[in-house]
């Protein structure tokens, strides 16, 4: 048995608490092969989503040019992860895959606009549709897969 030491906030004004929470590894819900890999399946996923639209635009398919598309999706795609986490829902639910998709998409576009990349409305359209419906699409899946 593991004693967990945490914070947590009584009052607005107040001092924090220490609050001993136990935390039985023996009774720690199995991990399943579907929360090992989310991660990945998620990168793939914004990955693909990169390629083809570099690919549909007649863009240079270069590191620095792919790149550069990529790593504002992959920062959203942290934060919407980490607040996914952070709430201690199961990454792998239809839920958690909306709510990482649209953060995804809004922290992409913001991160897009700040460094003077295109952010024109039907771009915004594609990507919510297309990060939405992948990042649902295969959580979908895993859920139909383990009834």
């Amino acid at each position: 048995m593991y004693l967990l030491v945490v914070t947590r906030w009584v009052r607005p004004g107040y001092d924090r608490i220490l609050a001993p929470i136990t935390f039985d590894k023996a009774r720690a819900p199995r991990r399943r092969f579907a929360d090992q890999w989310w991660g990945l399946a998620d990168v793939v996923v914004i990955s693909v989503f990169v390629v083809v639209g570099h690919v549909n635009h007649h863009h240079r398919l270069t590191a620095g040019a792919l790149t550069s598309t990529f790593w504002p999706f992959a920062v959203g795609w942290l934060a919407g992860t980490l607040s996914v986490m952070v709430r201690h829902r199961a990454v792998t639910a239809p839920s958690s895959g909306v709510a990482v998709a649209l953060i995804t998409v809004a922290i992409g576009m913001a991160l897009r606009v700040l460094v003077g990349q295109g952010t024109a409305f039907a771009f915004i359209l594609v990507a919510t549709a297309f990060l939405g419906a992948s990042m649902l699409g295969w959580r979908l899946l895993v859920r139909i897969a383990r009834r």
